[in-house]
């Protein structure tokens, strides 16, 4: 077996987050900022946050400030629009499989710590990870999470799996030296499948968890 810790982003990969932060943002622009109508937060879902708060109009000046209270937002009104957040079919049994073959399963996700465990929770899938890395204000960037969890675990880049569903986990994959999944299904997040494939090309493509479990449970 080639690999002995996958690693897997989290929305846009094995949650269906879009509308959950779509609800949340909009709640947070209406008050904060200007109404922004749903469709344009669902739209918009998928960038950074600096991103979004540019394309909204907040000024550069304002934006600092913004961060403390979108974290506020999450809190209050997170728990509110849960019960949207799904999973794909074969996600699940994909983790279970890993398990047997004692490959280890992690999330490394950019999406704030609380949020990250209430997904996980609502999901059932907490107990079926070794490791889950939020983030938070004093957090170290994804890469910099990713590269201390293969120290820790004594596992290097090339036995090491990325799943992701965007240009930017494709990249991180690259940036770190191991091999990349990209998670191309119905609920990817992902601007250009073209310059994925094409230009940072992924070691493998999955269009659902199905196929890669089976291709997982196949591997002698």
């Amino acid at each position: 077996m080639k690999y002995r810790l996958v690693i897997f982003d989290m929305d846009g990969t094995f949650a269906d987050s879009r509308s959950y932060h779509a609800h949340v943002f909009y709640e947070f622009l209406k008050a904060e900022h200007k109404e922004v109508d749903l469709e344009t937060c669902r739209l918009l879902v998928g960038r950074t946050v600096k991103q979004i708060f540019d394309a909204v109009g907040v000024p550069p000046e304002k934006q600092e400030g913004m961060y403390p209270k979108l974290d506020g937002y999450y809190s209050r009104f997170g728990p509110k629009f849960i019960d949207v957040v799904t999973s794909p079919d074969g996600f699940k049994e994909l983790l279970v499989t890993l398990g047997k073959k004692e490959i280890r399963r992690a999330v490394v996700t950019n999406s704030i710590g609380y949020v990250m465990n209430q997904f996980l929770a609502k999901l059932e899938l907490k107990e079926l990870f070794d490791v889950t890395l939020g983030a938070d204000a004093l957090s170290e960037g994804k890469e910099a999470r990713c590269r201390t969890l293969m120290e820790s675990m004594g596992v290097l880049p090339e036995e090491t799996l990325i799943v992701g569903d965007s240009e930017s986990d494709i990249e991180l994959a690259i940036r770190l030296g191991t091999d990349s999944c990209f998670a191309a299904t119905d609920i990817a997040w992902f601007r250009d499948r073209n310059y994925i494939q094409n230009q940072l090309r992924p070691t493998m493509t999955a269009a659902d968890f199905a196929d890669l479990e089976r291709m997982f449970g196949e591997e002698k």
